[in-house]
């Protein structure tokens, strides 16, 4: 609504993955892993909410993603753990490890990433900012604000006509790498206690869908044996 063209260079979902849709989400009901969803709003907006409750039922918290946005929500009690596979390791993010990335804190992600910009999510950036340009900016000048009103001392030619052509665009740059931290949705953290699964039913599932490997793997979670 914000931004006619926020993820428009995403391609179209293809039909092959809508179709397994269904039977993803049979089987996670199976899990009894809670799903939440509200219209309107991404699924980084209710991680978001759901971290900033878990913080005020001074729970730890951890976001298993690889997105960096997600690194503005990094705080003492929230984490962001980053898969590792058999190329990278695994990370876990903590305030130190965000700055060591990006070279500011998760306070200064959102105003990062406004600058920058963000090829996935096709949020526009400056022109002539890259990582290292707006770690010295946001260095030297603190925030966007005092940025824009220092365009002409801020860097080369190219950063100064970029800051200058884009001072229009950079305020919705932050709104869109904002995450949502409030999403009006219903949710009681202790609905998220773990519940015994269906094994029966999950085992049915990944054998009609020949996924052995989590098939071998459902031991881990009952009493009750694969057969």
């Amino acid at each position: 609504e914000l931004y006619t063209e926020y993820k428009a260079t995403r391609e179209k979902m293809p039909d092959e993955l809508v179709s397994q849709l269904d039977p993803l989400i049979q089987i996670i009901s199976y899990t009894k892993i809670p799903v939440l969803k509200k219209p309107g709003y991404e699924a980084d907006d209710i991680i978001g909410t759901l971290t900033k409750k878990a913080e005020e039922a001074n729970l730890l918290t951890y976001i298993v993603t690889g997105d960096k946005d997600m690194m503005q929500l990094v705080s003492d009690k929230t984490f962001m753990y980053s898969p590792g596979n058999s190329f990278k390791p695994k990370i876990i993010y903590d305030r130190e490890k965000v700055v060591s990335k990006w070279g500011v804190g998760p306070e200064g992600i959102v105003e990062m990433l406004s600058l920058v910009g963000d090829t996935s999510d096709n949020i526009p950036g400056i022109d002539g900012v890259g990582p290292k340009t707006a770690k010295k900016l946001l260095e030297k000048y603190k925030n966007i604000d005092t940025i824009l009103k220092n365009a002409e001392s801020a860097g080369n030619k190219r950063v100064v006509e970029g800051l200058k052509n884009g001072k229009d665009l950079i305020h919705l740059s932050k709104e869109l790498a904002t995450i949502d931290c409030n999403v009006p949705i219903d949710f009681h953290i202790e609905e998220f206690l773990r519940n015994t699964m269906e094994i029966e039913k999950l085992q049915e599932s990944f054998k009609e869908l020949e996924m052995y490997s989590l098939l071998s793997q459902l031991d881990r979670f009952s009493d009750v044996k694969q057969t």
